[in-house]
């Protein structure tokens, strides 16, 4: 499989609730609902990334704690 180059857009699905440990290196599994059109992703693919979140303010965070969606 050749390397993917660019980002890739997507919707947080779920997070994981522990930091699991990957060749000395604290990482936290997440899975992302990505566009099917990128046909060179396969399901259950594991890829090292970054989430990029706006910013919230600490009375966002602590509201967002008691918000019923």
């Amino acid at each position: 499989m050749k390397n993917i180059s660019g980002k890739i857009k997507g919707k947080l699905v779920s997070v994981g609730k522990e930091v699991r440990n990957l060749n000395g290196v604290q990482v936290l599994y997440i899975s992302i609902l990505v566009d099917s059109s990128r046909a060179e992703l396969i399901p259950g693919l594991i890829i090292q990334g970054e989430m990029i979140l706006p910013k919230v303010t600490i009375k966002e965070y602590v509201f967002s704690l008691f918000k019923t969606e």
